[in-house]
């Protein structure tokens, strides 16, 4: 008799020849356990999570994620923790320059790309040879990195290891420029300007 018949949880396939008449090559076919093959999926999604937890752990989390997913004691996952990825303060952007004078209105973001252009009207003006909103976010986490802080007047010139920028303006020499001076409201995160230096 030749059909597919299911006893208990267990879904058999009959064939309708005996095994001698099967050509070689055909497919094995295997009786199919639904709650076995729901378990053994289970078990390799359950594998692959901790496989990719244990080697993603020691970029994302740092060596505490890895010692977590090891079983390690929470007093040594805690320790570990320590020596996880750098958290960063952020420069606050929000502020608006002055509410007079020559850059009456201007967001920080704007006035700190003035410095994208060289301009010809100031005697010396840095110059960003890339976006100096992006360079001045780069320069800030250096300077953290390097345990660098602005000094009692809001002031920091963080040395970036590369040009970032000319000299510029009238008086201006084009000489590259490798370090980032950023002034903050003294005390704070809040950005006043950002220039090549």
């Amino acid at each position: 008799m030749a059909g597919n018949g299911t006893i208990g949880h267990v879904q058999t396939l009959m064939c309708p020849k005996p095994a001698a008449a099967i050509p070689p090559g055909t497919p094995e076919m295997r009786a199919i356990d639904p709650v076995a093959e729901q378990a053994a999926k289970a078990k390799r999604e359950r594998d692959a999570n901790t496989l990719g937890i244990a080697l993603l752990g020691p970029v994302f989390g740092g060596p505490a994620a890895a010692a977590r997913v090891m079983g390690a004691p929470e007093a040594v996952v805690g320790k570990l923790g320590e020596f996880g990825l750098k958290k960063y303060s952020l420069l606050d952007w929000n502020a608006v320059v002055p509410k007079k004078g020559k850059y009456k209105g201007e967001s920080r973001t704007d006035h700190v790309r003035r410095h994208n252009v060289n301009d010809l009207s100031k005697d010396n003006h840095g110059v960003f040879s890339r976006d100096g909103v992006d360079v001045t976010n780069k320069a800030w986490e250096r300077a953290q990195d390097l345990g660098m802080s602005p000094n009692a007047s809001g002031e920091l010139v963080v040395p970036m290891g590369q040009t970032v920028g000319v000299s510029g303006g009238a008086l201006g020499t084009g000489a590259p420029l490798t370090s980032v001076r950023i002034i903050v409201t003294p005390g704070t995160t809040s950005i006043v300007t950002a220039m090549p230096f």
